[in-house]
C-alpha cells in the first residue's frame, strides 16, 4: 500500500504542477528529496481538505432543526460524501467509519445551549437572526454586492 500511496501522491504533485516528472532523475537523491517534499505537502493539503469537509458538516448540522428523519437522511448522505471524497484523495487508507458521532453532535448542541440559551427561545432566535444578518451584510460588502 505504501507504494500506491507514493505513486498516487507523485502523480497528483506532477499534475498540480508542484513537481515536473519530465525532469526526473531516478538516480539523483536531491530530485527524490524534492519529490518527497512535494508529496508530503500534497498529502498534508489533502488531509486538511478532508478535515475542512468534516468541519463544514459538523457546523452545518448545528443549525439543522427540521426533524429527526431529515437530520438522519442528511447525516448519512454527508458521511457518504465525506467517505467518497477521502477515498478519492487518500485511497491507501481505509474509510467508511463515521468520525463524528451523533452523540458528539448532541453534546455540542447541549454545550451551545448552555452558553447561548435554548434555540426555541424567541430572544435567542432574534439574536441568531441579527448575527446572521450582520454576517450576510459583511459578506455582501466584501463581495461588492449592493444591499437591496
Amino acid at each position: 500500500m505504501e507504494r500506491d500511496r507514493e505513486l498516487s501522491l507523485l502523480r497528483q504533485a506532477h499534475f498540480e504542477g508542484y513537481l515536473d516528472c519530465k525532469e526526473a532523475r531516478i538516480a539523483d537523491r536531491s530530485w527524490w528529496r524534492k519529490a518527497r517534499w512535494a508529496m508530503d505537502w500534497v498529502e498534508k493539503r489533502n488531509r486538511n481538505e478532508i478535515r475542512q469537509l468534516y468541519h463544514e458538516h459538523n457546523s452545518a448540522l448545528l443549525d439543522y432543526f427540521t426533524g429527526e428523519d431529515a437530520l438522519n437522511l442528511h447525516w448519512d448522505q454527508a458521511v457518504q460524501i465525506q467517505n467518497r471524497f477521502a477515498k478519492a484523495i487518500i485511497p491507501w487508507e481505509k474509510h467508511g467509519k463515521q468520525r463524528f458521532s451523533r452523540r458528539t453532535f448532541k453534546d455540542m448542541l447541549k454545550l451551545w445551549e448552555m452558553v447561548w440559551g435554548k434555540l426555541t427561545d424567541p430572544e435567542v432566535q432574534k439574536r441568531i437572526q441579527w448575527t446572521a444578518d450582520q454576517l450576510n451584510a459583511l459578506a455582501e460588502k466584501a463581495n461588492g454586492v449592493a444591499h437591496a
